[in-house]
């Protein structure tokens, strides 16, 4: 593959990625083979990594290898994420199938739990898990 035909695929890829963009949560895309494709600037953000950091890397610092592959519409777990700065922060993580024109892959949706209040109860958390099931759900089909 020459120079162009690699820039043309990099920019398809990009454009097909562009919702992940869009999604009100950090959120990746990993490959089957548990590499990082894609991540919101979301995620970039609550985890301190730029993109070029993480894609085509692995996605053990969020992915735990007795979570994959998520099989159905996926799994929501409540895991530890570890940042940039090194803190590992509680968080909930979606991580369901996504047909991503064509190629099959995997969207994380991850929720930081460490900047709630004390006043933030479970019927809050089960709206978010709720909301982030629904998407994966729509995602993937």
């Amino acid at each position: 593959m020459n120079d162009s035909q690699q820039t043309q695929q990099n920019n398809q890829q990009t454009a097909d990625w562009a919702w992940v963009e869009a999604l009100p949560v950090s959120a990746l895309v990993i490959s089957d083979d548990r590499i990082v494709l894609a991540i919101n600037a979301a995620g970039e953000d609550e985890f301190g990594y730029s993109s070029e950091e993480l894609v085509g890397n692995p996605a053990d610092f969020l992915v735990p290898a007795y979570a994959w592959p998520p099989t159905g519409d996926g799994i929501t777990l409540n895991l530890a994420a570890e940042t940039a700065s090194g803190a590992v922060n509680p968080v909930d993580v979606f991580l369901g199938p996504a047909n991503l024109n064509g190629q099959n892959a995997y969207l994380a949706m991850v929720e930081s739990l460490e900047y709630e209040s004390e006043e933030t109860d479970e019927e809050s958390h089960s709206a978010v898990r709720e909301l982030l099931t629904d998407i994966g759900r729509i995602v993937s089909s």
